[in-house]
């Protein structure tokens, strides 16, 4: 007669996590329920299946490539002060090192040099990290179309070998970066222009002409 013996019972921080990983689960499966018929409509519009799939995987990367921009935006917005910070002593550190190599004073250079590589290092990695949390969209655009185009695969000519539906989204994906990139610069620099003559009190607009003194009625 065999006895089953159990097996070695979970460390109790191991609930948390399993916890966390369901609500994530249950989340996500009802976000997607939530955006699926907003996505999923223009794959629907053309006759043409494969046609309607090229379109609507083109919104769903345009989709992908706005809100990573604007998450960008945001994280740029919200660490402005330390990123321009970071750079000015950069900059100030490496003024003064190409100063005291001038001077000969290779001992200062050095050290001075040290410090605006830490600097620049330190601006180089942040700006890295907002770079790649905003691609926290993309993540979210192959995960439903994981849910949605799972089991298909595009066979290519002349080779025994077939892609899913990641490589398609992401040849739409960059290009759909890059033209928001592009558009993104002339309206923020026209926004900020807006921002500058409204303080200004407005293009064009003539100062208020001083008040003439005159002899006053009552006297």
């Amino acid at each position: 007669m065999s006895v089953l013996k159990a097996g070695p019972a979970l460390p109790f921080f191991a609930f948390p996590t399993l916890i966390n990983i369901f609500c994530y689960t249950v989340f996500m499966e009802q976000l997607y329920i939530f955006v699926d018929p907003v996505l999923i409509a223009p794959y629907r519009w053309l006759g043409s299946a494969l046609a309607g799939w090229w379109l609507g995987t083109l919104f769903l990367a345009l989709w992908t490539a706005l809100l990573s921009e604007l998450t960008l935006g945001l994280a740029y917005y919200l660490n402005r002060r330390a990123v321009k910070e970071k750079s000015e002593k950069m900059m100030d550190y490496f003024k003064a090192s190409v100063a005291a190599r001038k001077e000969g004073d290779q001992s200062s250079y050095k050290s001075i040099n040290k410090l605006a590589n830490e600097y620049y290092g330190q601006s180089f990695f942040l700006q890295m990290a907002m770079g790649m949390g905003s691609l926290w969209p993309a993540f979210l655009a192959a995960g439903w179309l994981q849910m949605r185009f799972g089991e298909i695969r595009f066979a290519l000519p002349l080779v025994d070998f077939s892609l899913g539906f990641v490589a398609p989204f992401i040849i739409l994906y960059i290009p759909a970066r890059i033209l928001f990139s592009r558009l993104k610069r002339p309206l923020l620099s026209y926004i900020r222009r807006s921002r500058e003559e409204s303080r200004a009190g407005g293009p064009g607009r003539a100062p208020a002409p001083a008040r003439q003194s005159g002899p006053n009625p009552q006297d």
